[in-house]
């Protein structure tokens, strides 16, 4: 289970690194949806992935972009952004690219280490479940009592 979990993870960071590098060039919308009055959407551009409300950023473009801007707040690279226009109401979500790639990676690493360490206690002589040397043992590990291989 642990290592499919890991090959999706690393899958994901490599699809999300090959998503970064083509929007430095050009925005795409990856995904649109509707909710009652609202439209939705996911958009990649400028190394960002982006939650929109698509309604309001119609409304803004439709009266030449001019939108009442009420709150803007950016935290560690993550800007979060809402206004306001004619009773309308809408909300921006940027967050980094980079971050995902770098969240996807955790699994992917998480095995790489186990499956070296495993490697290298088994050329070491050593049991694969606790790391005690096992070169006067002949069935099982005197520690964990783990079969030896």
């Amino acid at each position: 289970m642990f290592t499919t979990a890991a090959a999706v993870s690393f899958f994901l960071s490599g699809a999300t690194a090959f998503l970064w590098g083509m929007t430095m060039a050009q925005d795409h919308a990856l995904v649109r949806w509707r909710s009652h009055e609202h439209r939705y959407a996911i958009l990649s551009g400028a190394g960002m992935l982006m939650l929109s409300d698509d309604t309001s950023a119609q409304a803004g473009a439709y009266w030449g972009g001019k939108t009442a801007l009420s709150k803007q707040t950016t935290l560690l690279g993550v800007t979060v952004t809402t206004w306001a226009l004619a009773g309308r109401y809408g909300m921006h979500v940027a967050v980094p690219h980079v971050y995902f790639s770098v969240i996807f990676c955790v699994l992917p690493l998480a095995w790489l280490l186990k499956t070296l360490r495993r490697v290298r206690r088994k050329g070491s002589g050593l049991c694969l479940h606790c790391g005690y040397d096992l070169r006067a043992s002949r069935d099982r590990c005197p520690e964990c009592g783990t079969a030896i291989s």
